[in-house]
């Protein structure tokens, strides 16, 4: 871009030539700035229904079906008819555990993570290459657990690829987030398990994440090296019925993850408690991050199932944790109560 400078200055004075040129340059810089600003500038504050987060999307962007979702609209002609539609989204979730880790671990399996925070809360990032003959580009995800056992999530769509635009609006979008309780949590998290009935020995090293009160009682393990998600566990109660057989429960319980899925293997602990596997596929190019399923069933009202999700890499090791737990795993309450 040429930039001419027009000033009231003779030329015989360089100097003042130079300076002016240098502060109408700075000034042309500035309005740029000043105009990129206002296109990235974030609206009010708005509480995300269902859940305790406050957000603020872009300026002028507009909610979508979804309580967490805002997009920003424009005109399109589709077979001579115009209609509106998202050139952008931004997604905001709470709390949808298996959902929001499943698409963690497809994320990190093909993208290593970079930092990534919401709020206040240090977290993870993967920019993600979207496939889709209809919408090709890419999305960045960021995942960020909470000390109070809280599973956050942002997720940023532009039309095709990201630019350094967009890395920069997200950065805003995600500084702005804020976890609103009405009250402290009833319990912490490292209390989980006793709260679902549930006692087995404990890592240091694992966060331990979920709701206090839910329908099935249960909980997440999520094991992370230097941020790196490397598995998650969900741990929930359930119960065999009158009639049913564990094996029948478990293979029941792994067909919601692979539907032609047959037949699993179990066994007696020393103390008679059944203990049943399923193992997943054992290769990963549908982006089933499902590793293993197992059921631990003591009664017919004490049982309980865990969901291994992983980066493919660190498959043999959460497997091996899984074994440990449901080995050391007891029941202090039946299900139902």
């Amino acid at each position: 871009m040429m930039l001419e400078a027009h000033v009231g200055v003779k030329p015989g004075k360089p100097a003042l030539l130079l300076l002016a040129s240098a502060a109408v340059l700075v000034g042309t810089f500035g309005l740029a700035w000043v105009q990129i600003r206002a296109t990235r500038a974030l609206g009010e504050e708005v509480a995300v229904e269902g859940t305790p987060l406050i957000v603020r999307a872009p300026e002028g962007w507009v909610r979508g079906s979804d309580p967490g979702l805002f997009g920003k609209l424009v005109q399109k002609q589709v077979w001579g008819t115009r209609i509106w539609a998202a050139e952008r989204t931004v997604e905001f979730r709470y709390n949808e555990y298996f959902k929001q880790f499943v698409r963690m671990f497809q994320a990190v399996a093909v993208q290593p993570p970079t930092r990534g925070d919401i709020g206040d809360f240090p977290g993870v990032q993967c920019i993600v290459n979207r496939l889709s003959s209809q919408s090709p580009g890419q999305s960045i995800h960021r995942w960020a657990p909470t000390p109070d056992g809280a599973l956050l999530g942002v997720s940023y769509t532009p039309l095709a690829e990201i630019s350094h635009g967009d890395v920069y609006l997200l950065e805003e979008i995600c500084r702005s987030v804020q976890v609103k309780h009405d009250s402290s949590p009833s319990t912490s998290p490292r209390n989980l398990p006793a709260r679902c009935g549930l006692s087995f020995e404990l890592s240091p090293e694992w966060e331990l994440l979920g709701p206090n009160a839910e329908e099935r009682p249960g909980f997440w393990i999520l094991k992370r090296d230097d941020g790196r998600p490397r598995w998650a566990m969900g741990v929930y109660r359930g119960y065999l019925g009158r009639t049913q057989d564990p094996m029948d429960l478990l293979v029941s319980e792994a067909r919601q993850l692979w539907p032609a899925f047959e037949r699993p293997g179990g066994r007696r602990r020393d103390d008679g408690v059944f203990v049943g596997l399923a193992v997943g596929p054992g290769d990963r190019v549908d982006g089933n991050v499902a590793a293993s399923v197992w059921l631990v069933a003591k009664t017919t009202v004490e049982a309980a199932v865990v969901y291994v999700l992983v980066d493919p890499r660190y498959t043999d090791e959460a497997n091996r944790t899984a074994y440990k737990i449901t080995e050391e795993m007891t029941f202090n309450t039946s299900y139902p109560g």
